[in-house]
């Protein structure tokens, strides 16, 4: 007998495998029938509102290369660095109270204006620059992006994951020289998370991701000696398969915590930094030119994650096969295993964020 609501167990084919939670409806769909949970039953009638007030950029898979081709995204969430130790700086010998509300309105009214304008019109630029740099080669909607959170120093927004690089780069870059252009009193920084997925992946626990890998990302301007840090970081993480849990969990299950080199320092810091951005588009450059397949990359990649000396061998066979790479890498690059990590990063977004270079 069933004496309560923990005793009863729905069959599978009931539940969304996703979500776990009950089927509550049917509605139509295209050209069938579709059954969706409460909560997505909600969350279906708020986009259809969304989408019939602003169609071209509401919709994800309006935002996809195409259907059957590729249907790559990505949540890009972002959070200003140090924000509580400015707003204590500021506070600092002052105990009138309305002095204290009128200086937290304008930091307030700066850093809105910092992070959700400026930023944004970073966003605008760069998606425009997109346009006219890949004009014709793609629809128009594979250069939108869509924004999901705008509030203070929080940004979150989607778009293209072919493009995801391109956007975090113009936004850190641009939240970072706010104070130089605006002759600001405060400096601003901003630490990025970007999590890639397909457009029919629960977009909840895409969001989640970038969110924590944001939080990885921050914890490079944190702790250090107590200095205040003003530097854009990035993490990222391409959501190959279901698998649950937090990102760290993920990682250590999937035997990757050792490979990864990220975060990467995108804005700020030393140009010369061993994780700065750049050094990823060097490699990328010199790869090139000795003309190393991206199945000699897909594969150095793929054997690192087995091992570290697995990684070192199938580096050994490829410049092996390219006279004068082997000489030209250890002059760049001294540390072996910070190199296979940075070649592991490189390959998991080789297709879309370097193959086109």
């Amino acid at each position: 007998m069933i004496t309560g609501q923990s005793d009863f167990i729905l069959p599978f084919s009931m539940m969304d495998r996703n979500t776990f939670q009950p089927y509550s409806c049917v509605e139509k769909y295209e050209d069938g029938l579709v059954r969706l949970t409460a909560e997505a039953q909600v969350k279906r009638k708020r986009g259809q509102e969304i989408s019939r007030e602003d169609p071209e950029v509401q919709i994800l898979d309006n935002m996809i290369i195409g259907k059957g081709e590729e249907s790559l995204l990505a949540v890009i969430h972002a959070d200003g660095n140090n924000m509580g130790i400015k707003i204590s700086k500021m506070l600092e010998g002052k105990t009138d109270y309305d002095t204290c509300i009128s200086k937290m309105r304008e930091f307030t009214e700066i850093t809105a204006d910092a992070f959700s304008v400026q930023g944004v019109q970073a966003l605008e630029k760069c998606r425009d620059t997109l346009q006219e740099k890949y004009k014709g080669k793609y629809e128009e909607g594979a250069f939108l992006f869509r924004k999901i959170i705008t509030d203070g120093d929080d940004m979150t927004f989607v778009c293209n994951a072919r493009f995801a690089m391109e956007y975090v780069q113009a936004y850190l870059k641009s939240v970072q020289d706010y104070q130089k252009k605006n002759m600001s009193e405060w400096m601003y920084s901003s630490c990025a998370g970007i999590c890639i997925f397909h457009s029919h992946y629960p977009f909840s626990r895409v969001y989640s991701m970038a969110e924590q890998a944001c939080e990885n990302a921050k914890k490079k301007v944190h702790g250090r000696q107590n200095k205040i840090i003003e530097e854009g970081w990035l993490d990222f993480h391409y959501i190959h398969n279901g698998i649950g849990g937090d990102l760290d969990s993920v990682r250590k299950r999937q035997g990757t915590e050792r490979c990864i080199a990220r975060p990467w320092l995108i804005a700020g810091g030393e140009a010369g930094n061993i994780l700065h951005y750049d050094r990823l588009t060097e490699l990328n450059s010199l790869l090139n030119e000795y003309h190393v397949s991206r199945s000699d990359i897909k594969t150095i990649g793929n054997e690192f994650e087995d091992s570290l000396s697995c990684g070192r061998q199938e580096l050994v066979r490829v410049n092996g096969h390219h006279k004068g790479l082997e000489n030209t890498i250890k002059e760049k690059y001294s540390d072996q295993e910070q190199l296979l990590k940075m070649l592991y990063d490189f390959s998991e977004v080789y297709d879309l964020w370097f193959k086109e270079g």
